[in-house]
């Protein structure tokens, strides 16, 4: 059976193993929801995790854009972050 914590585990674990040098950099690397809302999870815990972001048609949209900005706001030290490729509109940063 998968807990909560395990599934946040789950969907955040793949993730968090592809940052190096404090930097996470993906490209067509599918993003939806539940994974940010996990990294949020995983980034409360170390909010010093990251300083550069770069995504690279991860299939962000205006919806999940705006749990990507919420997982972020928990991080310290983000000094830098490229999203390429999206599908975004006005309501997307509101």
């Amino acid at each position: 059976m998968i807990t909560g914590a395990n599934h946040f585990a789950e969907l955040a674990l793949p993730i968090l193993a592809k940052i190096k040098n404090f930097e996470l950099s993906l490209a067509d690397y599918r993003l939806e929801i539940g994974q940010f809302c996990a990294l949020k999870a995983a980034f409360t815990i170390e909010p010093k995790i990251l300083t550069k972001i770069s995504l690279q048609n991860c299939g962000l949209n205006s919806e999940s854009f705006r749990y990507f900005l919420d997982a972020l706001s928990v991080l310290d030290k983000v000094t830098s972050i490229s999203v390429t490729r999206g599908s975004f509109n006005l309501d997307s940063v509101v």
